[in-house]
């Protein structure tokens, strides 16, 4: 494997005229933006007391991610990658091609967004009580307005937006013990999607790949796409088990096979460069499936998901732009440290993210609690236990939500 592949001399000229990155290699196609709105924007829809609905919000949360974010874009950049560079390797469309089929796709699915309605705790919070109701009707109950749900859905966000209202400030967020409890989870959650190991294999998979040997070009696409195949599989098979086995073991199981298969690799690492085997690089490349395997059982459908769901109303907005922050942050880590931390001293470095499980896998079992088969409201009620908030009677919930439409909507 080590001298198969070799880069074919035209593809030296190639990469003097602004050929394909190394970049391009990364098995991940992360528009973080986009799946976390689409996350927040599909758990407003979650029913509250229907175990069905439940269910069903996070398994669609989850497939939403496997088919929107990472996976099934890896398969188009790698595969897509492959081919340019297979067949046109002297030429600069062996990036523009990748690059054009993936604007392609925000094109085709542009149009669709002026059919999706509005949020319908959005519409409460607005007034429009009215419109949220139909919305509700039109998902959950084949539109009938009258249907007992429609109504005990309605009533719920009511009374949660009522009783949320007074406690959105940013102060707020680090005041409350469910609120310092939340923003504990938002950001280990947001660090240690990047910051768990991945970080290396995803963005810098050629340098890893060339520490064991393996420097040819076409090579490294394959085991790129192979690996995006990989994960679809294993990201997809995690999502349809996100409300069966719950997120906790989810979450655990996932970070533990992370943590056995780093240390299998860094070991095997450690013997290629004394050896300079073939068959120790074989077993390293089959581990660094086993390690995304193991990402993506839960830090790939649950990264966002998780976040949404934990977050009440009223903290939601400030909770994700925490998210977004700690997100970027750790991508600003990867990008100008683990580069250098590579050339420097290449699998050792893997022990630095050996400690990092670890201590996620310790966080994980005292802080991130379950959450499988609760609305939103229940979800709530988990971190607020200690702290529970004076819920408004049916009728001062029907009168608060008159006085607020009247006024213009509830304040936030």
């Amino acid at each position: 494997m080590a001298h198969t592949g070799q880069q074919p001399k035209k593809f030296e000229r190639q990469k003097k005229h602004g050929g394909t990155s190394t970049n391009s290699l990364s098995p991940r196609y992360r528009p973080q933006a986009t799946s976390m709105q689409v996350a927040v924007y599909y758990v407003s829809f979650s029913g509250p007391h229907s175990a069905r609905l439940v269910c069903e919000r996070q398994d669609v949360l989850s497939v939403n991610h496997v088919l929107t974010d990472a996976q099934l874009g890896a398969i188009l950049c790698a595969w897509s990658t492959y081919g340019s560079v297979l067949h046109h390797a002297a030429s600069t469309w062996s990036w523009r091609i990748p690059v054009l089929l993936q604007a392609a796709i925000p094109v085709v699915v542009l149009p669709f967004l002026i059919a999706m309605p509005q949020s319908p705790r959005w519409l409460v919070s607005r007034g429009r009580v009215d419109e949220a109701r139909k919305v509700f009707a039109d998902q959950h109950a084949n539109g009938d307005l009258d249907d007992p749900l429609v109504q005990l859905e309605l009533d719920e966000v009511v009374t949660a937006l009522v009783a949320e209202r007074d406690r959105a400030s940013w102060l707020s967020m680090f005041t409350t013990r469910g609120n310092r409890w939340r923003m504990l989870i938002v950001i280990h959650t947001a660090c240690g999607a990047q910051l768990n190991g991945v970080g290396i294999i995803s963005y810098y998979l050629v340098p890893v790949l060339k520490t064991l040997g393996i420097a040819g070009y076409l090579d490294q696409c394959l085991i790129s796409g192979g690996l995006s195949i990989s994960n679809f599989i294993w990201a997809t098979v995690a999502s349809l088990l996100v409300e069966r086995v719950g997120r906790r073991f989810l979450w655990l199981f996932s970070t533990g096979m992370m943590l056995v298969a780093l240390i299998v690799v860094t070991a095997l690492s450690a013997q290629f460069v004394k050896t300079g085997n073939d068959a120790v690089a074989r077993t390293v490349i089959a581990f660094l499936y086993i390690f995304y395997a193991g990402y993506d059982l839960a830090w790939s459908p649950l990264n966002s998901a998780y976040t949404v769901e934990i977050l009440t109303y009223h903290t939601r907005a400030k909770g994700l732009a925490v998210w977004t922050f700690a997100t970027y942050l750790s991508l600003s880590f990867n990008t100008w440290v683990n580069p250098i931390a590579l050339e420097h001293i290449a699998w050792k470095y893997y022990i630095v993210y050996i400690v990092v499980l670890c201590y996620l896998l310790l966080v994980i079992f005292f802080a991130y609690p379950e959450t499988r088969g609760r609305t939103l409201e229940e979800v709530a009620n988990v971190f607020d236990r200690d702290e529970p908030v004076p819920r408004p009677t049916p009728t001062e919930t029907a009168k608060s939500s008159e006085d607020k439409s009247s006024a213009g909507g509830l304040e936030v």
